[in-house]
């Protein structure tokens, strides 16, 4: 394995450990600006009411620094960013 993989596989390890712990104890990941828990904090990162709707009581622990798809400019039936076109 080279270096670069090594660690790249310890980030990964991290990352999970850190939202495995979050996940059982209820607790935050961020600072404050960043991420927040509740539908306020997902409100300000972009997603809308809308999306909260659709995800299953529970889900929201606050790991989010950004809603992707908000400013993706995503279109029914565009091509994706590996397709070539």
């Amino acid at each position: 394995m080279t270096k670069q993989v090594e660690g790249a596989d310890a980030v990964r390890e991290n990352v999970r450990a850190e939202y495995a712990s979050i996940a059982t104890t209820g607790g935050g990941a961020c600072g404050p600006g960043c991420c927040s828990l509740g539908a306020e904090g997902s409100l300000r990162l972009g997603y809308t009411s809308e999306d909260l709707a659709a995800v299953p009581e529970g889900a929201n622990m606050g790991l989010g620094c950004g809603n992707p798809q908000a400013i993706a400019a995503l279109r029914v039936g565009g091509a994706g960013p590996r397709s070539g076109g």
